[in-house]
């Protein structure tokens, strides 16, 4: 299946200015980009805002459950966050599906630096949706 393109999505459009412009590819389920933040999303000075970090794992979340060939809206997200990313890192976000039933799709996230040392996780559920527009 092929990726649904979203170009002004703030996580993965291309066209957007402003945007990630995360890029995913996908194996064995899961949901894969890296990500190397600039001081334009830090929160303290040299650290990467939390909020930056959950839409990295919301997004590839999101992304494992379109390659399944479903459409679902983030209905909650728990972040942990377990050290703080400096600015200029680059890490490795990984999403993926962990529960399947009717309409509710449950995920779980996450990103890890160069060492592998584990930054953040999240899990979530989703509601699949008719139609995202």
């Amino acid at each position: 299946m092929e990726e649904p393109r979203f170009e002004a999505c703030f996580a993965c459009g291309q066209s957007n200015p402003v945007g990630l412009k995360l890029c995913f590819s996908y194996s064995d389920g899961k949901a894969c980009a890296t990500f190397c933040s600039s001081s334009s999303y830090e929160g303290y000075p040299g650290i990467v805002h939390g909020g930056i970090i959950s839409t990295l794992m919301d997004e590839a979340m999101a992304k494992a459950i379109l390659m399944q060939g479903r459409r679902a809206v983030t209905d909650n997200l728990t972040t942990h966050f377990r050290l703080p990313l400096a600015t200029g890192v680059q890490v490795h976000v990984s999403g993926w599906i962990t529960e399947l039933k009717s309409r509710t799709i449950k995920a779980a996230a996450q990103v890890i630096d160069a060492d592998s040392r584990v930054i953040a996780t999240a899990e979530a559920v989703f509601i699949e949706v008719k139609s995202l527009a």
